[in-house]
């Protein structure tokens, strides 16, 4: 078959809801206000995501307001998507790089969660967050 002829009803994506694309993005949103740009990222997975904050409410918040991106993003990324690096998540898989300035407090809580969930040595984890540092500010360098 070409490619013009292909039906996406035919063959829905794998991370697509069971469910038309609005009523799942609607029923996210009611348990949270980023729920459309999870869904965005997330497809179908927005649900575990926003799962993990069952363990920390705290992972609702935003890492950087007005970002869309919550810190579930985080610890989920670390556990299922390989985000060994803090900026495995603020680069390759989120924007935050792009958009915040170098923020230590980032750093540190995104480098933490990566240590915890991966049981890294602290000697490890605070080059990583050094690289991540610099790397980091070279974005934000004209």
């Amino acid at each position: 078959r070409c490619a013009r002829d292909f039906r996406l009803t035919e063959s829905p994506m794998p991370s697509a809801p069971a469910k038309p694309l609005e009523t799942f993005i609607s029923e996210i949103e009611r348990k949270h206000p980023c729920g459309r740009a999870l869904v965005h990222r997330y497809g179908r997975r927005a649900e575990d995501v926003l799962s993990l904050a069952g363990e920390d409410l705290d992972l609702l918040r935003e890492v950087v307001p007005g970002s869309g991106v919550i810190w579930a993003e985080a610890l989920y990324t670390i556990r299922s998507e390989m985000v060994r690096l803090p900026m495995d998540f603020l680069r390759r898989r989120t924007h935050l790089s792009l958009i915040q300035t170098t923020d230590p407090a980032i750093l540190a809580r995104i480098s933490g969660m990566i240590q915890q969930e991966l049981g890294l040595d602290t000697m490890k984890t605070d080059a990583d967050r050094t690289h991540a540092r610099d790397e980091w500010a070279r974005h934000h360098t004209f």
